[in-house]
């Protein structure tokens, strides 16, 4: 018999790894500023309770989103640290309801060349759901492979240790339902051992769903990519949103934003990331709602 839940025990996230960084003044992805300023209307169109944004480099870009969409969201978690050579996490949470014990944790794993450049890491924090309770959140951005493989010995070897290094401090720190979100860099289709991995206690959203088959990531022509070794990567459904199992029942899931949607004069119409959004619908459990609330 199928589990009874109570009614308005729903709450939509929005998962996004927007792609703002620049190095050296080279754009990973063009049209940088164009791309940004197209944002906010956006993710107010995505209708979403939580938004997990990632690749938002610079604390002024996530100072001016945040307040960009104070309308909407009113909730916002960001961790004002110091900028690292111009890069620090990149990440963002937005909210429509109160954000709690939010905290910034670096990866104790790291390639040496991408930490000297950027800081990785992912954000925890507690949301607070009407008909639910609190919730645990995890926004996370983990290592690409910068100048190696995204698939070699090494990399998916750091991958792995950040990948445990979020669960073991989710699960230290809260016994609540819980939502990991973010760019994994791991998948079906590559660095399948960490995809596996990361899926031990928690259920991939999009794996029930007909939107699994889709890519969250394809190659660009940027020229940033042109140079780097992950801009030779297979595309893969990299990206993805998390539901601890047994507190959380998948009602839906898709990619948003795949098309052309910014406006670039002298290029046309192009996409607003070279990531698309995954946006999921999860209905709590009745169990799990005694935990949160």
């Amino acid at each position: 018999m199928e589990e009874i839940v109570r009614s308005n025990t729903a709450v939509s996230v929005l998962s996004w790894n927007v792609e703002l960084r620049r190095f050296c003044g080279m754009p990973a992805v063009p049209h940088i500023e164009q791309r940004a300023r197209m944002l906010p209307e956006l993710i107010r169109r995505s209708g979403a309770d939580i938004v997990c944004l990632q690749g938002v480099y610079g604390t002024s870009r996530e100072a001016a989103l945040s307040a960009a969409l104070k309308d909407t969201y009113l909730f916002s978690c960001w961790d004002p640290v110091r900028d690292h050579l111009g890069l620090h996490h990149g990440l963002l949470i937005l909210s429509k309801t109160a954000i709690a014990n939010e905290e910034f944790i670096p990866f104790e794993h790291q390639l040496t060349h991408e930490h000297l450049i950027a800081t990785r890491g992912f954000m925890q924090c507690t949301v607070h759901i009407p008909g639910i309770g609190w919730v645990a959140l995890v926004n996370l951005h983990a290592t690409t492979g910068g100048l190696r493989r995204q698939t070699s010995r090494r990399v998916e070897a750091i991958r792995a240790e950040q990948i445990t290094e979020v669960f073991e401090k989710l699960t230290a720190t809260y016994d609540l339902p819980s939502v990991v979100a973010g760019s994994f860099y791991a998948s079906e289709q590559a660095s399948r051992r960490n995809y596996v991995l990361m899926q031990l206690n928690h259920l991939d959203a999009v794996s029930v769903t007909p939107a699994e088959r889709q890519s969250t990531w394809r190659p660009r022509p940027s020229l940033l990519e042109r140079f780097s070794i992950f801009g030779q990567a297979p595309p893969q459904r990299c990206d993805h949103v998390l539901c601890s199992k047994g507190a959380w029942k998948v009602v839906s899931a898709e990619m948003l934003f795949r098309d052309p949607l910014v406006s670039v004069p002298g290029h046309g119409m192009v996409p607003a990331s070279d990531h698309c959004a995954v946006f999921t619908t999860l209905r709590c459990t009745a169990d799990a709602q005694e935990v949160a609330a």
